[in-house]
């Protein structure tokens, strides 16, 4: 009898050993599975934030560009005028060859000039062609133009 209750025990022992393994593998695998869809889920929503970044980005830029050649082409056009008010200014208000003859007007005409090529034909930048503009001026001023 001792024999029987210890291999009904060692039976009832095994199957609820087996039964619990089998519960645990179940549990397990249905936390892997959540697991996964957690992580898909994770994933899906960083590319989209990802994307959402990226076309900002590239909005952004577009619009950066745009605003820049609008500058760009606006302080050319300033540039144009203030040429040409220069000159105008200048020939109307006397002689052309005593307009000439004025070393600080033939130096803002260098300068002029040389910033609208500097815009124009080297693609500079207005603000660093204003910058070299600026820097030639101390130049001419220095060296007794």
């Amino acid at each position: 009898m001792q024999n029987k209750l210890q291999e009904l025990t060692e039976k009832l022992y095994q199957e609820g050993l087996v039964k619990g393994k089998a519960e645990g593998e179940e549990i397990l695998a249905g936390a892997r599975k959540e697991a996964a869809a957690i992580i898909e889920k994770a994933q899906a929503e960083a590319a989209s934030i990802i994307a959402k970044a990226e076309k900002d980005a590239s909005d952004l830029k577009a619009k950066v560009d745009s605003d820049l050649k609008m500058a760009s082409a606006q302080c050319l056009q300033a540039t144009k005028k203030d040429i040409e008010n220069l000159l105008v200014g200048k020939i109307e208000a006397g002689k052309v060859s005593e307009t000439l003859k004025d070393s600080a007007f033939v130096k803002e005409i260098i300068k002029a000039v040389l910033l609208y090529v500097a815009i124009t034909k080297f693609k500079l930048r207005p603000i660093l062609a204003i910058a070299i503009s600026a820097v030639l001026g101390i130049l001419l001023h220095l060296g007794g133009v």
